[in-house]
């Protein structure tokens, strides 16, 4: 294969304290770097640390392999709990994986992070640039990107254009590729490490999903570059991640949004994004929401569903007695 001034990325985006995840990513990574004899820049995309079940084994595998770290909303929520640990807002149930992963990883290491963190990066030369959501808001994505919610569309295929700069994003979760309208400026969602929503087109209940983006580009001419990229789907033993959420405690200490996440993880269904809509709708307040959460998660029956692959992978979770102690 010609490598001649070909330059390699990957890049990881919402990993969401899934370690299990992250690990598979990470070892995925290695053989391709084998495979390509490569030396890739890592770019740890935002969201790293907040609402999975184990924070400070994914800040771990961050530190040892990123090369740069880009800052996510949730990394302005660890600091913001830093800063103004007694605020009302964190002792609500929706916001309890705050305080939690805090406990966990140590408030000198949340800041440590967070000041490693960055806004964006650009290459030098020119050619790529990272965001966790846009060039204006790391909780907001590019008008154009269109609506988010499309878990039936498959992973994108692997991709080879032209193109004057390529953007890399990340947050709803949803990978897919945006040329942006009246610009050669394409932009890359990379879909999620922790909790990814696509089409599978094989369900496997004791199998989850993660994706990070592999790719390499190289010069063309001074104002383009040609770029290959490839969306990884890597498999993991969601076995292995209940164990974690056990072991861990967070899906009881951090219950209701920890069940919701969890079920999002396994079921590949995104719970979360049309239940905050529905919410501000109602104008639900944030205790009024936990509560809710709850309710949708047991009447819709992801409780039952999780229940039943709990049991079926020989863990015994007591759903119900966690949902009964949940003071929202």
């Amino acid at each position: 294969m010609d490598r001649e001034g070909w330059r390699y990325f990957a890049v990881f985006s919402d990993i969401h304290a899934n370690s299990v995840a992250f690990e598979a990513c990470l070892k995925r990574l290695d053989a391709l770097c084998m495979q390509h004899a490569c030396q890739p820049l890592v770019i740890i995309n935002g969201d790293v640390l907040n609402t999975g079940p184990s924070p400070l084994e994914t800040l771990h595998f961050a530190m040892q392999r990123g090369d740069v770290f880009i800052r996510g909303n949730h990394e302005e929520y660890l600091f913001d709990f830093v800063r103004h640990p007694q605020s009302a807002r964190y002792k609500e149930a929706l916001w309890r994986f705050v305080p939690w992963v805090t406990e966990q990883i140590g408030t000198d290491k949340v800041v440590e992070f967070y000041n490693a963190c960055r806004f964006s990066f650009h290459t030098e030369d020119g050619c790529l640039s990272f965001f966790h959501a846009s060039e204006t808001s790391n909780a907001r994505l590019p008008a154009f990107f269109g609506e988010q919610k499309k878990r039936e569309i498959p992973l994108p295929l692997p991709q080879q254009f032209i193109c004057d700069k390529l953007i890399f994003a990340g947050h709803s979760h949803y990978a897919a590729l945006f040329p942006e309208p009246g610009t050669r400026r394409m932009w890359i969602n990379c879909g999620s490490v922790g909790y990814p929503f696509f089409a599978r087109p094989l369900e496997d209940p004791s199998l989850s999903y993660a994706v990070f983006v592999f790719g390499r580009y190289r010069k063309q001419t001074d104002r383009s570059f040609e770029v290959e990229v490839t969306f990884e789907s890597v498999p993991y033993d969601v076995h292995d991640l209940l164990k974690k959420y056990v072991e861990k405690k967070s899906l009881s200490l951090c219950a209701p949004y920890s069940l919701a996440v969890l079920c999002q993880t396994v079921f590949n269904e995104d719970i979360t994004f049309g239940f905050f809509q529905n919410a501000r709708k109602k104008a639900l307040s944030q205790a009024e929401m936990g509560t809710h959460l709850l309710a949708c998660l047991r009447t819709d029956g992801y409780l039952d569903r999780l229940q039943s692959l709990s049991r079926d992978l020989g863990i015994e979770l007591d759903l119900e007695g966690i949902a009964r102690n949940i003071t929202c």
